[in-house]
């Protein structure tokens, strides 16, 4: 959406990473393991790539920020989940990684916070607000359907 010549090498980027991490996921994970939700997360997801793309560069990178500080908590969770249990993967594939990933995620994150300069204001802290919420719920969701 945007035409901003930084915003989409970013994406550009972000994107390639991004789609190793799916088809990493997608070789460890059973079928029966993927939520059902899956299409109206990817419906959601562009959403908030489409929507801070309208508002420049300041919404892009503050969402990154946003999605990646969620995703490295949400990572660093199931790392330690599945450390207390050896048994949920047995060759440590999972936890290598979800390690892998978080690391990427971490470095998208200081990506778009070294490019977006400005402190948020309060409409940009309540959007990533709002994105930290509606993960919290996806994930929640993701769970049990």
């Amino acid at each position: 959406m945007s035409r901003d010549p930084l915003i989409i090498l970013f994406a550009q980027r972000h994107l390639e990473t991004e789609t190793t991490h799916l088809e990493r996921m997608a070789a460890l994970l059973d079928a029966r393991e993927v939520t059902a939700l899956l299409p109206l997360w990817k419906i959601a997801g562009a959403l908030a790539g489409v929507l801070p793309a309208l508002f420049g560069r300041k919404a892009v990178f503050a969402t990154v920020d946003a999605v990646e500080t969620f995703v490295d908590q949400h990572y660093l969770s199931q790392i330690i989940e599945l450390s207390k249990h050896p048994d949920a993967d047995p060759t440590g594939e999972m936890i290598e990684l979800l390690y892998d990933c978080r690391h990427d995620e971490l470095v998208h994150r200081e990506e778009a916070r070294k490019l977006n300069k400005n402190l948020p204001g309060p409409a940009i802290r309540a959007w990533q607000r709002m994105i930290e919420v509606g993960s919290h719920i996806a994930v929640g969701l993701s769970t049990r359907i």
